[in-house]
């Protein structure tokens, strides 16, 4: 190799790098319109017909991202990704376009975001892939949350960019710059990523648990072995997982894109002031994607063959303090406490929903083998989707008929199934309960 040429690790930096500033404006993107909402109900668009909109979105992306993770096993990642984010950002310009052209009317609105939530599809499946191509496993947790606090920091920025440019210029304004800014940087990116080491004549070791007893066959078998995509369907456990996921991106869902309104309308707080409980319970997240990253790969290193899913623990715990926190977040919105009491709970709030996202994620590829890894984690955001949809059109009726109060009480006991379904969950990969086995064609 050229000494002037750069090392592997000065290209996992290149790597991350573009991964991380790729996924903050695939998350703007998305998260553009939840930023919007207070905007559009002030330009006289129905909350419904947002809330609408929003399941739409979560609707056509649950099926894209399952699409995309079974792309991305077949097709260059790169491209994939690139392609997503230009396609993610003309999205958002026709979303201005169309508010122009369409006033006060939300159906044109969901056709254009029906269109983003399956560009955006691609989107982490390609991570996902490009990471455990450039990542050992004892790696992958933490540079996995990394990559994630990029959509963090997307998400606590837009309420505050957006309420400040909307005040300015017009959400409309809004959305067609993010959307331009979007279009150069996939530009960028199909210069800065690479799918692999090998496509650089890099060679990488992926390096399994030194106390696993399989570990030194471990290679012998990926290459001895194939299975279908669709062989993920079968495995109980994913679907375990996938159940769970969907719990709480229903309740992270109705948080972020809510909870501004929730803060105005019940707890009689300033715009502003929920503007920014909603930034810092994304803000909240960078560090809770991060820390559980980090503290699950710990185990990983420590991991046995009794260990069926070494990360399931933290997340158990991390479910459980959710349930308190979300509780004591609704008291002090209902009883009037000062605004710093909402402000550190709201970034309570965002470190444990995002800390447990990222770990259930990362949970659903480790517990299928390597060549289903991909698929399963779509599988999972798929069905997470399901709880997305649930978050936008059913969750703004609920509160129309019954109400904040009760649609958020709701929330605390879908807060505490979580923690129910997490346990269950652990103590059936402890246990070994018999599941249907999963069948891997032997090759030649």
């Amino acid at each position: 190799m050229s000494p002037h040429r750069p090392s592997l690790s000065g290209w996992q930096r290149s790597i991350t790098l573009s991964l991380f500033l790729g996924w903050c404006f695939y998350y703007l993107c998305r998260k553009s319109f939840s930023a919007s909402i207070p905007s559009l109900i002030r330009d006289g668009y129905p909350q419904e017909g947002l809330g609408l909109v929003a399941s739409c979105f979560a609707f056509s992306y649950g099926f894209s991202k399952f699409v995309g993770s079974v792309l991305a096993d077949h097709f260059s990642p790169k491209s994939l990704f690139s392609a997503g984010l230009l396609l993610s950002g003309l999205c958002c310009t026709t979303f201005s376009a169309s508010a122009w052209y369409f006033p006060q009317r939300h159906l044109p609105l969901c056709v254009v975001w029906i269109v983003q939530g399956i560009v955006q599809g691609v989107g982490w499946p390609t991570v996902a892939k490009l990471l455990q191509q450039w990542y050992s496993l004892g790696q992958l947790g933490t540079w996995w949350s990394v990559i994630s606090g990029g959509g963090n920091i997307a998400s606590s920025l837009s309420p505050i960019i957006f309420l400040y440019l909307s005040s300015m210029f017009g959400w409309q304004v809004v959305f067609l710059l993010v959307g331009l800014i979007a279009v150069a940087m996939s530009l960028a990116l199909t210069q800065t990523l690479h799918n692999s080491p090998s496509d650089l004549g890099i060679q990488i070791e992926h390096k399994s648990n030194a106390n696993s007893p399989k570990s030194s066959k471990a290679p012998e078998a990926e290459k001895s072995s194939s299975v279908s995509w669709y062989d993920v369907f079968f495995i109980r456990d994913v679907w375990i997982a996938s159940l769970i996921y969907a719990v709480l991106y229903f309740v992270k869902a109705c948080c972020t894109d809510w909870s501004q309104l929730y803060f105005v309308q019940v707890a009689h707080k300033s715009e502003k002031t929920a503007a920014l409980c909603v930034s810092l319970m994304n803000f909240g997240g960078l560090f809770g994607n991060f820390f559980s990253g980090y503290i699950s790969d710990s185990f990983i290193t420590q991991r046995t063959e009794k260990t069926k899913c070494p990360r399931a623990p933290t997340f158990i715990f991390l479910s459980a303090l959710l349930s308190v926190v979300f509780h004591f977040l609704l008291h002090c919105a209902s009883m009037g406490y000062p605004e710093i009491w909402l402000e550190a709970l709201s970034f309570m709030l965002g470190v444990l929903t995002d800390g447990g996202i990222a770990l259930i994620g990362l949970i659903a590829m480790e517990i299928v083998p390597k060549q289903l890894s991909v698929s399963s984690h779509g599988l999972a955001c798929a069905i997470a989707q399901v709880g997305s949809f649930f978050a936008g059109w059913p969750f703004s009726h609920l509160v129309n008929s019954y109400g904040w109060d009760a649609s958020f009480h709701m929330l605390e006991g879908m807060c505490v199934l979580l923690t129910v379904l997490s346990v269950y969950f652990l103590w059936l990969l402890i246990t070994g309960l018999p599941s249907p086995k999963l069948k891997i064609k032997k090759t030649e």
